[in-house]
Formats: structure tokens, sequence, C-alpha cells
């Protein structure tokens, strides 16, 4: 008799697409996509221009992109007006270099915790000493 094949149904993190504002450089996102398998984009390569954070939002939405950025106006707008809409991670970090913000990324997406959030629509903050996370309700 033949084996019956069983099926297995494996669990991967899901394929994200993140845009990094302004306030953060380029030189990160190789190592970034590399360690992820995500894909990053620099809103430069988007825009020449200077984007207002209204803008951004709305590309974002748009094209399913989750902001990473060191602006910490976008924990306010997601809070007052675009909860659960759009997907952020917004960098408090006084060492605001590429290595340590590379660092920080690094330890947070390869942590096993943060596997199971949905970045898509989460605000999530990085400071120095720990990550926040919040989801809508």
């Amino acid at each position: 008799m033949p084996k019956k094949e069983s099926s297995v149904k494996k669990s991967f993190p899901p394929k994200y697409r993140f845009l990094l504002n302004a306030n953060l450089s380029r030189k990160i996102i190789p190592h970034l996509s590399s360690i992820t398998g995500n894909d990053f984009i620099h809103i430069s390569s988007i825009s020449t221009r200077s984007l207002t954070d209204p803008e951004i939002i709305t590309i974002a939405k748009k094209e399913k992109l989750i902001i990473i950025t060191h602006d910490l106006d976008y924990g306010e707008i997601y809070y007052l007006k675009e909860q659960g809409n759009v997907g952020a991670i917004v960098l408090r970090l006084k060492d605001q270099t590429s290595a340590n913000v590379t660092a920080k990324l690094t330890a947070f997406f390869s942590h096993r915790k943060y596997k199971r959030v949905n970045l898509s629509n989460s605000l999530v903050i990085i400071t120095q000493e720990n990550i926040r996370v919040f989801s809508p309700k």
C-alpha cells in the first residue's frame, strides 16, 4: 500500500513591505532585507520632494507599506487617526546611527515573540531599552 501523505500546514511569518522614512539611511536596507526576506523601500525612491506625514501615510496605506521612522509624530497619528489602518515602527533612539538602528531592528525582527504581531496594522515603539507593541482592539 502506498504511504498516505500527511498535509502539514507550515506557518511562516507574513511577507511585509516596509517604507523607510527620510530620517533613516538607505544603507540599512540590504541587511534588513537579507535577514527578514521582506522588501524595504526608502521614501526617496518614491518621491524626490519632501513629503508631509499625511502624504506618507496615504502612500503607505495605498501600497500596503509599514512605515519605519524616527519621527515621533507617527505614534500620535496612529492613535488619533489611523489606528489599525496603517502599520508603523517608531524608533525612539538616542543613538540614531545606521549601526544602532540596524542592530535594534535586527533584534526586533529576529525575536520570536514579535513574529506573531500583525505589523500591517500595529504601532511598534522601539527604544534603547525595550519594545512596545500596540495593536488595534
